[in-house]
């Protein structure tokens, strides 16, 4: 099997959301953190397979608890199964993030699976090629309600849940592969 890489037992990410009780968030001098994963939680959305599955494999190697998010159920186990084959902690989540509720039932997974919540990485995703004017309607629809309304309702949840703990991440990602 393909082996994720490991930096330290660290994850290094482009912060694009930091929680704080004050009102100003602190400026930085880089755009990268040293964030340690161990018996941290973390929840994976489009982590069935592709970057998702990279991401879910990588933060359980380092310790981390991972709700695995995919609207293939099937996809998530199997992610899962190679997580706790390795003596890692994971759950599987088939949730439609698209979906405005699937933010909260993702969130109460996490709590309720793991006790908190620490880290988001928003990956489900897709896209569409070829001149806008000519692709269809309907599936145009889903990819917005997918690529900007997914993450937009699980991050309201996210930091909704992690506020009280004054800290948290969420990681979106962007890709064309």
């Amino acid at each position: 099997g393909e082996r994720p890489h490991r930096a330290d037992a660290t994850c290094h990410a482009t912060v694009l959301g930091l929680l704080s009780s004050r009102a100003s968030v602190p400026a930085m001098t880089d755009s990268t953190v040293s964030y340690e994963l161990r018996d941290r939680v973390a929840i994976i959305t489009g982590a069935g397979q592709g970057i998702g599955r990279a991401h879910a494999l990588a933060f359980a190697a380092d310790g981390a608890s991972v709700v695995v998010n995919d609207f293939n159920v099937d996809a998530a186990r199997a992610v899962v199964d190679e997580i706790v084959a390795a003596g890692g902690k994971a759950v599987a989540n088939g949730a439609d993030v698209a979906d405005w509720d699937a933010g909260a039932e993702l969130v109460a997974t996490a709590i309720g699976e793991f006790g908190g919540l620490d880290t988001v990485v928003n990956n489900a995703g897709f896209g569409t090629s070829g001149p806008v004017h000519e692709a269809d309607p309907e599936r145009l629809g889903r990819e917005v309600a997918l690529n900007v309304g997914a993450v937009t309702q699980l991050s309201h949840a996210a930091i909704t849940a992690m506020r009280p703990r004054h800290r948290g991440f969420l990681l979106n990602v962007s890709s064309v592969a």
